[in-house]
């Protein structure tokens, strides 16, 4: 009876659990789904642990301005993202003239000071119909890795999505105001990428 009453219990719950953001919900009682690593923008691939998928960022990727730096743009296509999927992001890569290894050292340098992760059920996530929202709990577990000297991109982003739902990412990194006594010409690309949603934070729903 005790059995009847919990399974039934959890039923209940996963009609009741509210979206995260119109159809973002996903309840099983039972779920399994497989983990996985993909690095973007990695340029250096004698780096990468075995097991890990080398990916390119999606285009308009890079630089918002001096301070912020995106994934992709918000009306762009946004990462894969499935569940148990963990995506590292190395925004100090930029790649060489060539567009083949070895990468650059760009103008983004850490430390870091915030990361955002925007979730989206749909991969043209700003699309008429479509929604997203700022990513939070275990489908947002973020870190930051130094590695240090051993690898010239300096800082890397971590993501993932622990839980066994798909969606689809936007990763904007923060760092603090450069030094304005040292050399950084970041501004420059700051005009072709600006972004709107630095604007509205928290959530953004498409009518």
């Amino acid at each position: 009876m005790k059995s009847r009453v919990r399974a039934l219990t959890l039923f209940l719950f996963c009609l009741c659990a509210p979206a995260a953001a119109a159809t973002l919900t996903h309840c099983q009682l039972q779920s399994v789904c497989d983990a996985s690593q993909y690095w973007y923008n990695d340029y250096f691939p004698s780096n990468e642990p075995a097991g890990v998928t080398p990916e390119p960022l999606p285009p308009g990727a890079g630089l918002i301005d001096a301070t912020h730096w995106q994934s992709g743009p918000i009306d762009g296509n946004w990462i894969d993202y499935p569940g148990e999927r963990s995506i590292f992001l190395f925004p100090n890569l930029v790649p060489s003239a060539s567009g083949a290894p070895p990468a650059l050292p760009g103008n983004f340098p850490g430390p870091y000071t915030n990361v955002s992760v925007y979730v989206s059920p749909n991969q043209d996530a700003n699309a008429i119909g479509s929604n997203w929202t700022l990513g939070s709990g275990n489908i947002a577990e973020v870190s930051i890795v130094d590695p240090g000297s051993s690898n010239p991109s300096g800082a890397y982003i971590a993501v993932t999505n622990a839980s066994c739902a798909q969606y689809y990412v936007r990763v904007v990194v923060e760092r603090a105001e450069p030094d304005a006594s040292a050399p950084d010409d970041a501004g420059a690309d700051a005009g072709s990428l600006a972004d709107a949603s630095l604007d509205a934070p928290t959530d953004a729903t498409s009518d």
